[in-house]
């Protein structure tokens, strides 16, 4: 039993460098536009929430050079 249907598996294996880097550029800037409001700010949850997406836009930029680099030898 599959539990990802194979058409949609082929599907993401065409669009999966172009959504990574997408998700990491979205990420970067919400970054580069919310970076001068955590330094007026001493909100808890603004920190969090920034830390959060701090993170998550490093892992996104590892997965995707990771990707790219997996499929450079069959682009």
């Amino acid at each position: 039993m599959q539990i990802i249907p194979p058409s949609v598996s082929k599907l993401w294996s065409l669009l999966e460098i172009r959504a990574l880097v997408l998700f990491s550029l979205g990420l970067q800037s919400i970054l580069i536009f919310t970076g001068n409001m955590k330094k007026n700010s001493a909100s808890k949850k603004l920190s969090t929430l920034l830390w959060l997406t701090y993170l998550s836009a490093e892992w996104a930029v590892t997965v995707s050079l990771s990707v790219l680099s997996n499929n450079a030898g069959t682009l």
